[in-house]
C-alpha cells in the first residue's frame, strides 16, 4: 500500500453519509487503493462506493470519461456525484460493480478473463473521444502533448532519465 494514501476516520465519512445519504448502512471501510480512502456503502438496497481524496482531479477526469463511455458497451462504473467531502477532501460516490477485484484472482481465473480484458482494451482504445491532443488528459479532457510522437519521445526520455 502506498505511504499517500488518504487517511480519513470512519467517524467522519459517517457523520457525512448521515447529512447527505440518511438511509445509509452496512458501511464498510475497504483497505485497497493507493491514493484514496474508500468505503462501501449500502442504500435502499444499493451498493455505492465512496472515495475521498484531498484533489478532485482525477475523480473529475473519470467523471469526464464516464460521461463519454456511459451509452457503450465498455464496461464502467456509474460516477454518480464528484463533490467536496470538507474543507480539506472530495468525493467521488459511483454504483459498486458486482465482481472481484484483478488482484484476488487466481491464476486460472486471470488466464480465463485475458481475452474479454484485451477486448475491452481494444474498444476503449477505439472509441471515437474527441479528446484534445495525445497522452494523458486531464479532467477537461486535455492530453499532455500535441501528437503520439512528442508523448512517445518525452514519456520515453522519463524512462531513461
Amino acid at each position: 500500500m502506498s505511504n499517500i494514501k488518504t487517511v480519513v476516520n470512519l467517524e467522519s465519512v459517517e457523520k457525512f453519509l448521515k447529512v447527505n445519504y440518511p438511509n445509509f448502512s452496512d458501511i464498510k471501510n475497504i483497505k485497497g487503493g493507493e491514493i484514496s480512502a474508500i468505503y462501501f456503502f449500502t442504500q435502499k438496497g444499493i451498493d455505492y462506493v465512496l472515495r475521498l481524496r484531498k484533489k478532485d482531479r482525477h475523480f473529475k477526469k473519470e467523471q469526464l470519461i464516464y460521461e463519454k463511455l456511459k451509452n457503450s458497451n465498455i464496461p464502467i462504473a456509474e460516477i454518480i456525484k464528484v463533490d467536496k467531502f470538507d474543507d480539506n477532501y472530495y468525493y467521488c460516490l459511483s454504483r459498486k460493480v458486482v465482481g472481484q477485484t484483478h488482484d484476488t484472482l487466481s491464476t486460472n481465473d486471470k488466464i480465463q478473463c485475458m481475452e474479454s480484458f484485451i477486448t475491452t482494451l481494444k474498444q476503449i482504445h477505439f472509441f471515437p473521444h474527441n479528446f484534445i491532443n495525445q497522452g494523458v488528459i486531464d479532467e477537461n479532457g486535455v492530453g499532455e502533448y500535441t501528437n503520439w510522437s512528442e508523448s512517445f519521445n518525452k514519456e520515453l526520455a522519463k524512462f531513461y532519465n
